[in-house]
């Protein structure tokens, strides 16, 4: 009986990955972020054959109840920042998620401040299904941080499909199937995936320190903001920088402000500040061959 309950959650598991994958994925390629699910599945396989092998060994010598996995339990949790589009992913101990939450909403992280818990779930193998998502976002993240550059319901829809106990929000408040709903739901509404139509966008936009017209295209492919190789950056930075475009742009902008392969973003406000070096309202910014402006197509079904 254990053994078929454990082959329904793997099974479980599997559907549940594969399932919100392209919604998860991001700015990671689709191939490589195939390679992150099934790196994923195989820490679960060794995971439970660790589990196993503990467990047998422990009846052995003596315990007749072993609960390895119970050990090995913890909380991952995502907080929403002062920066919009900034989010801190971490872990802890199932006895201190009080007290961390209380550090860090009043002491901030990383010199950012505005630190808000918005989703936490204890899973069994925490270690390793914290690592699992440093590697799906490694692209999002700031460096030497838990900094991402990611829409916070990507994260929730993501952690609150984990097989565990929803400990944030309370359960009792809103259930772990609700949140997983409403995170699916403001993720395609915040990305407007699904209804901004394919095609080529652009963007003139008067630099004010050189008076000349910045000029710029972006791909828009199912859903995905490409800013494509050969585009002319902004080599000056401007205020209200994402920390995980910034990132980017120090990845793929050469010395002399062009852009040396694609480069996908979340957003097309994202896309403009990678070209620009600045915040702006991409949904105001790139226009389509007639001239409406991308934020159009979010207002209403095409």
């Amino acid at each position: 009986m254990a053994d078929a309950t454990r082959d329904q959650q793997r099974a479980e598991l599997h559907r549940t990955i594969w399932g919100i994958a392209d919604d998860l994925r991001g700015s990671v390629d689709a191939w490589d972020f195939k390679q992150y699910v099934l790196t994923a599945l195989f820490y679960r396989y060794i995971s439970e054959d660790l589990e196993r092998w503990v467990n047998d060994w422990e009846r052995r010598e003596g315990n007749p109840s072993p609960d390895y996995a119970g050990m090995a339990n913890g909380i991952i949790y995502v907080m929403k920042t002062v920066v919009p589009g900034l989010v801190k992913i971490g872990k802890t101990g199932t006895s201190n998620f009080d007290a961390r939450m209380y550090q860090l909403e009043h002491n901030g992280y990383f010199d950012v401040a505005g630190l808000k818990r918005v989703f936490a779930i204890e899973v069994a193998d925490y270690d390793e299904k914290e690592s699992m998502l440093d590697e799906i976002f490694s692209r999002s993240r700031v460096p030497n941080s838990e900094l991402f550059a990611l829409d916070v319901d990507l994260v929730v829809q993501l952690l609150s499909s984990f097989e565990g106990t929803q400990v944030y929000p309370k359960p009792a408040a809103q259930s772990k199937g609700k949140t997983f709903a409403d995170a699916t739901t403001n993720v395609k509404a915040g990305t407007g995936q699904g209804v901004i139509p394919d095609g080529t966008y652009s963007m003139a936009r008067k630099n004010m320190q050189t008076g000349k017209v910045q000029k710029a295209t972006m791909r828009v492919e199912g859903g995905r903001f490409v800013v494509p190789a050969g585009t002319q950056a902004t080599l000056q930075e401007g205020a209200g920088h994402s920390p995980g475009v910034k990132q980017l742009r120090d990845l793929y902008v050469d010395e002399d402000g062009m852009s040396t392969e694609d480069v996908e973003l979340s957003s097309p406000s994202g896309a403009g500040s990678f070209v620009i070096g600045a915040s702006c309202n991409g949904w105001e910014l790139w226009k389509d061959v007639q001239g409406k402006t991308i934020g159009t197509y979010r207002q209403c079904d095409v």
